[in-house]
C-alpha cells in the first residue's frame, strides 16, 4: 500500500470514527474526570440497579478503573442499625390511616389487586398502607431467564469488586434522604406510576427491557431518550433526579479535591441532561470525557 493510500485510509478511518461518535452526545456509561489541577484523574460509571446479567455486561471492563482508584463511591450504602433491624419498616408506610384504594378508583384498584394476587400469590390487603413506590420496587423486580444471582445487583456487585482490591467503599447520600426523595412525590402521583407500570407489564412493553437493551449496548444517550418520553412530572425530576445530582457531585468534590481518585457508580439517569452529573462537573470546570467500552 503506497503511502498516499495509507493517508486516505487514515484520514477516512478518522471522519468515520468521529462523525460515529458526534452522534451520540453520551456514547458511554463511564467517564475520565480530568482538569481543575487534578492530580490524577476520576471516574463516572452509569449503573442500573437491576439484578438481570445483561446489565453486567461491562463489569469486567469498569473493574480496571476501580483499581486505578482510591475509593470507591456509590449511591448509598444500606446502615441498617444493629440495635433495630425493623427501623425502616415504619418508612414504607403511608401516614395516617391512608391507604391504596384511597388513591385511586375502583376498577384500577381491582385491577391492582388482581397483579398483586397473580405476581406474588397474595392479595393486596396486606400491602394495603405501602407507599405506592416502594410497592413498585417491590414487585417489579427483574424476573428475567437471563438473571443472574437476585442476591447482587449490579451495584452492590461493583462494590463488592472495590473492596476485593482494599478499596474503601462509600456512599454519596443516606438512606434517610432517599426516602425523603420518595416521600416528595404526592401519593397519587406515586400510585399513578405504580398503575401505568402495571399497564406496561401487562402490555408485554416493559420499560425495563427496553432500558436493559440499551444498556448493554452502553448507549447512555438511549437509555436518556427513553427517559425523557416518559409523562414524569416536575416534582419527580426535582426530587429523585435533578436534585440529587447537585448533592452527590458536591460530594464527588470533597474527595477529588483532596486528590483522591474516586470510582463514582450511580444510577445511568443520573449522568446526562443539563442538570445531570456530566454537565455539572463541567459547569464547575473539570474536562468529563467518555471512555470507550468494548461490546
Amino acid at each position: 500500500m503506497t503511502t498516499r493510500i495509507r493517508i486516505l485510509f487514515t484520514i477516512l478511518f478518522y471522519f468515520f470514527a468521529h462523525s460515529a461518535w458526534a452522534q451520540s452526545e453520551y456514547p458511554s456509561l463511564l467517564w475520565e474526570i480530568k482538569g481543575n489541577d487534578l492530580a490524577k484523574p476520576s471516574y463516572l460509571y452509569g449503573t442500573m440497579h437491576s439484578f438481570d446479567s445483561r446489565a453486567f455486561r461491562f463489569t469486567k471492563q469498569a473493574e480496571r478503573y476501580i483499581q486505578k482508584s482510591d475509593i470507591f463511591a456509590m449511591e448509598m450504602i444500606m446502615d441498617i442499625p444493629a440495635d433495630d433491624p425493623m427501623w425502616m419498616l415504619p418508612k414504607l408506610l403511608m401516614p395516617g390511616d391512608t391507604t391504596l384504594n384511597m388513591l385511586m378508583d375502583s376498577l384500577s384498584f381491582l385491577k391492582l389487586n388482581q397483579y398483586m394476587t397473580d405476581t406474588l400469590q397474595m392479595p393486596l390487603i396486606f400491602f394495603a398502607r405501602v407507599k405506592p413506590f416502594f410497592l413498585m420496587a417491590f414487585f417489579m423486580q427483574d424476573d428475567h431467564p437471563l438473571s443472574i444471582d437476585r442476591s447482587t445487583f449490579l451495584d452492590y456487585d461493583l462494590s463488592k469488586r472495590a473492596k476485593k482490591f482494599k478499596k474503601p467503599v462509600i456512599g454519596l447520600e443516606t438512606m434517610e434522604e432517599q426516602l425523603r426523595a420518595v416521600d416528595a412525590i404526592p401519593l397519587r402521583e406515586q400510585a399513578k406510576m405504580l398503575l401505568d407500570a402495571i399497564d406496561s407489564e401487562s402490555d408485554g412493553n416493559s420499560q425495563d427491557d427496553e432500558l436493559l437493551l440499551s444498556y448493554e449496548k452502553a448507549d447512555l444517550s438511549g437509555i436518556y431518550s427513553l427517559y425523557k418520553k416518559e409523562d414524569l412530572s416536575n416534582t419527580f425530576n426535582a426530587s429523585l433526579i435533578t436534585t440529587r445530582n447537585t448533592r452527590m457531585v458536591d460530594r464527588m468534590e470533597v474527595y477529588i479535591k483532596q486528590g483522591k481518585s474516586l470510582f463514582t457508580a450511580v444510577g445511568a439517569l443520573h449522568l446526562p441532561g443539563e442538570e445531570g452529573i456530566i454537565n455539572l462537573l463541567r459547569k464547575k470546570g473539570y474536562i468529563v470525557t467518555p471512555i470507550t467500552l468494548k461490546h
